[in-house]
């Protein structure tokens, strides 16, 4: 008996959805003679019927308190159009023998499932193969169904091995989504970030004297491990110089009123969340930098542009504060991948001392920004 390999990878409901008439999932329940087409009673050799079978993987979303969960998972299912039965052999043993058949594909599913929930990705076509060649055995050593003790024998094994394989296999499917969504079962291994938005610096202290208030661009990066965030940033702004500002001893290096400034703000921090959940993260930090504002000069030698001015050294500390409006959780039985659209707003204070120029100038920085954030977290079931 030749089974073709029916190997259909399904990224979404669609599949079942659109063509309930003519795809019946294992999960449905017993085969009935109703799942498959009646023909006349002109089978060829010992064939009276034929189940049309196959295995996917379905990835399907499902929302919880405003978190889409993205569920993998392996199914086994049968083609309505593709199997049949003579009119002449609609019988319980016959029913019996197909059944079988399906069972075996529904073992083959339940290898795949653990291969997912396992972190792997099942090769369709390799279990299709394995299934295929198990049930042409069958076939052969029942003689399509006509020893009905035989087929009784490897009823019972195919159950005792699907029972082996997965005992829970019959679990409550929204019991099971529902431990999957909560969030106190699993633990942050690892995150990573990256952001970027605009914001603006507002000057205290001698630096109120010499820098106007500006404005910028803003870059980020960040990684974390648990509730430890480690984060990176670029603030690529402008100002204007209030006062002329000279270095101490090299008379190249100066700023004079009404200059147009750069300012250049790097940085790196160190946080910890103390509210982390599926929509909100509020994380206070710490961290160093350097701080610099520039003016572009022009050498009247060779033509060369460099940045000169003040910069040195900085530490800030503040708050930051996201909220995440689109959700996405890629879910298995012991991890969840979770990327996430997040909306971040950061203030914080930075102070830095300018000791090589004129008058020691030192002050604060008074800093807001505002971005949009890409995340991607990794989760891992507690133990």
């Amino acid at each position: 008996m030749k089974h073709r390999l029916l190997l259909i990878l399904c990224l979404s409901l669609p599949f079942l959805g659109n063509a309930q008439e003519d795809y019946r999932n294992w999960r449905k329940g017993p085969l009935t003679w109703n799942d498959f087409k009646t023909v006349a009673h002109d089978s060829i050799g010992e064939e009276h019927s034929y189940l049309e079978f196959f295995l996917y993987i379905q990835e399907t979303s499902e929302e919880h308190d405003g978190v889409y969960l993205l569920v993998q998972s392996a199914e086994a299912g049968m083609d309505r159009k593709k199997s049949w039965v003579d009119s002449a052999s609609r019988t319980p043993e016959e029913l019996r023998y197909n059944q079988v058949i399906f069972n075996f594909a529904e073992l083959y599913r339940r290898y795949m499932q653990i291969e997912l929930d396992t972190g792997g990705t099942p090769d369709v076509s390799h279990y299709m193969k394995l299934l295929v060649a198990d049930v042409e055995i069958f076939c052969m050593e029942t003689r399509f169904g006509a020893d009905t003790a035989a087929v009784a024998q490897w009823d019972n094994y195919i159950r005792e091995n699907m029972t082996a394989v997965a005992p829970d296999v019959a679990e409550n499917h929204s019991i099971m989504i529902q431990r999957m969504s909560t969030k106190e079962n699993y633990k942050t291994t690892n995150r990573f970030a990256a952001g970027m938005g605009a914001g603006m610096k507002i000057p205290t202290g001698d630096f109120h004297k010499y820098f106007r208030t500006g404005g910028g661009f803003y870059m980020e990066c960040e990684f974390g491990y648990g509730r430890q965030v480690l984060g990176g940033g670029l603030f690529l702004g402008g100002s204007r110089c209030l006062e002329s500002l000279c270095h101490h001893t090299d008379t190249l290096d100066y700023l004079l009123k009404n200059d147009n400034l750069t300012i250049l703000d790097l940085k790196f921090d160190y946080g910890v969340a103390v509210v982390d959940n599926n929509h909100f993260r509020l994380t206070p930090f710490v961290g160093v930098g350097v701080l610099g504002y520039c003016v572009e000069v022009t050498s009247e030698d060779t033509y060369e542009t460099t940045l000169v001015g003040p910069s040195a050294f900085s530490w800030r500390a503040g708050i930051d504060f996201r909220y995440h409006f689109l959700t996405n959780v890629t879910q298995s039985r012991h991890s969840r991948e979770i990327s996430q659209l997040t909306l971040f707003a950061k203030t914080y204070a930075e102070q830095a001392r300018f000791s090589n120029y004129e008058g020691n100038p030192r002050g604060w920085t008074f800093n807001i920004v505002i971005g949009l954030a890409f995340h991607e977290t990794t989760r891992e079931q507690k133990q």
